[in-house]
């Protein structure tokens, strides 16, 4: 990161970037014991939720389950526990089915155009020494119609020296 600018502040300001500072300390500590207790818990509790879910014919979803000791004393909380399902296609075989059966394939089958912002930069240099009229250019003039793009808001984070 360039470090190029330098933000003057009062000292009302001042007094809130050192409380950030601290804070956004003692919260990295939090979060990394945070983050140990939630993985030995997931693993804790992955085949129960698994398991619950099979026992009502589902592989994916989220419930929310009572936890109790050996004694079947409950606990005074409970565990909130989702499994995700992702499913991804193979383009070869989805190929296959468009040459199978092109017309049933159309009303099956998504396809979702885009441009890699690679190939994109490489056309805006090649248009750009191109003539005004010609392919790259008239071909980048179509590709930009198409194109948005969206910045997000500003995140910040105070680094400490």
């Amino acid at each position: 990161m360039t470090e190029r600018h330098t933000f003057t502040l009062d000292a009302k300001e001042i007094e809130a970037v050192e409380s950030l500072k601290d804070l956004q300390s003692d919260l990295d500590e939090i979060k990394e014991l945070h983050s140990k207790a939630v993985e030995k818990v997931e693993g804790i509790f992955a085949s129960h939720a698994h398991s619950a879910l099979k026992d009502e014919g589902y592989e994916h979803g989220s419930r929310t389950a009572f936890i109790s000791d050996e004694d079947g004393k409950a606990l005074s909380c409970r565990v909130g526990f989702e499994v995700k399902r992702t499913v991804s296609w193979d383009t070869e075989a989805l190929e296959d089915v468009i040459r199978y059966n092109p017309q049933t394939a159309h009303a099956l089958i998504n396809v979702k155009l885009n441009v890699a912002e690679r190939s994109y930069n490489k056309l805006v240099e090649e248009a750009a020494g191109s003539p005004e009229g010609s392919d790259a250019a008239e071909l980048l003039e179509r590709v930009q119609k198409a194109r948005t793009t969206k910045l997000s808001s500003p995140k910040f984070k105070i680094i400490k020296d």
